[in-house]
């Protein structure tokens, strides 16, 4: 997106039903979803060779925070360049949780919370090493939830603007996209 910011914005589909659980695809990489105490983050990372798919092998990610840790999505551009995507809990807040995986160790990339009361996110999904997608909620005190977007530029995470359709709750959990410049993020309000 050079020369402006990139931005989302509301689409609502008319007479669409929409799949109340996505299912999961087989994947030659990795898989991540595992709630844990601190500090037991796990992230599950099947073995090379695609003709079996019945080993996994388990490897501890890094963990922060002085609380638990949970990963709840992973998207990979290669086999040595993972992202995993949650949060963490530091006392009284929750705050987001992004980690990279560079084919030998997780490690904590910084990322944006702007919520005082809680940051998660749900969900990434890579359009190439340097424009990846993460999408969430955050809350600031007692106010309504609004709508999560983190961009990856190759460098730095950072905040999208992003719409709010509920006046209670706004969540997004999921994102995909055709291309680099067609991404659609989904969730409720």
């Amino acid at each position: 997106f050079p020369g402006r910011e990139p931005a989302f914005r509301r689409v609502v589909p008319e007479g669409v039903p929409l799949p109340r659980k996505l299912g999961l695809l087989a994947a030659p990489i990795l898989a991540v979803s595992v709630l844990a105490p601190a500090p037991a983050v796990l992230a599950a990372a099947r073995t090379p060779s695609a003709r079996t798919c019945t080993t996994w092998v388990t490897t501890a990610s890094r963990n922060v925070g002085s609380g638990d840790n949970q990963l709840d999505a992973v998207t990979a551009v290669s086999s040595g360049n993972v992202w995993a995507v949650g949060q963490y809990f530091a006392g009284a807040t929750t705050l987001t949780l992004i980690e990279h995986w560079n084919g030998t160790t997780w490690k904590v990339v910084k990322s944006p919370s702007p919520g005082s009361a809680s940051n998660e996110l749900n969900a990434i999904y890579a359009a190439s090493r340097s424009n990846i997608w993460a999408v969430g909620s955050y809350r600031s005190g007692t106010s309504a939830a609004k709508t999560l977007i983190e961009h990856w530029n190759g460098t730095t995470w950072k905040v999208v603007k992003s719409p709010d359709a509920g006046s209670l709750t706004n969540e997004l959990s999921g994102v995909r996209g055709t291309s680099a410049h067609d991404v659609w993020a989904v969730g409720y309000a």
